[in-house]
């Protein structure tokens, strides 16, 4: 990857005032994104930056800190259910317990946090779907974005769907069953924008 020094150069040469870290990999050298702050911090660069990272972030305080000085201003999470089991089935590396235990160090740093989930996940009930908007509010996130669960044809979730008595697959690989139709699904995504934060 390159260097701390390089990414700030090219941040000074940037003439928006809000620059979007697109990479989730962003924060997984912790002493790279540190220096990078470190950086920015020195230089005395005055942007506002949004960055999307895995919750895991809330391990690095230290890191959080410097995020919060050098003027990160929103973090874009990528969250994708709050029930263990699809958690499991998406190979998320993390359980409900562990975004709780995340959310409570995130909250102690002045920054907004934006959620990424997936709804009509495999065997998830639509009363698991609507959970998302409520457990949003408990853990504290600051706004949240939900699309259907939806595959590419190299997805090991593929072959679980296709194994799946009552799930489909739409030519644009949108995942559908029996019980909640492709039409369904759009009803639960209405009631899901009706409970928004």
């Amino acid at each position: 990857s390159r260097s701390a020094e390089s990414v700030v150069e090219e941040i000074e040469g940037v003439s928006a005032d809000i620059i979007l870290f697109s990479d989730d990999n962003f924060f997984t050298e912790p002493k790279r994104a540190e220096k990078i702050c470190d950086l920015i911090i020195e230089r005395k660069i005055k942007k506002r930056f949004v960055a999307q990272t895995r919750i895991d972030l809330a391990e690095y305080p230290e890191l959080l800190k410097k995020i919060v000085k050098a003027g990160f201003k929103m973090l874009l999470l990528g969250i994708e259910s709050p029930h263990d089991r699809i958690l499991a089935n998406l190979n998320k590396g993390f359980d409900q317990a562990t975004i709780r235990k995340r959310f409570s160090v995130f909250r102690k740093y002045p920054i907004l946090y934006h959620g990424y989930y997936i709804y009509g996940n495999i065997g998830e009930t639509e009363e698991e779907m609507l959970y998302i908007s409520k457990f949003s509010k408990e853990i504290g996130l600051d706004s949240i974005a939900f699309s259907k669960l939806r595959l590419d044809k190299y997805s090991p979730l593929k072959e679980i769907v296709e194994n799946t008595p009552g799930y489909h697959l739409t030519v644009r690989g949108e995942v559908y069953s029996d019980r909640y139709s492709h039409s369904y699904l759009k009803k639960i995504h209405r009631k899901l924008l009706s409970k928004i934060l």
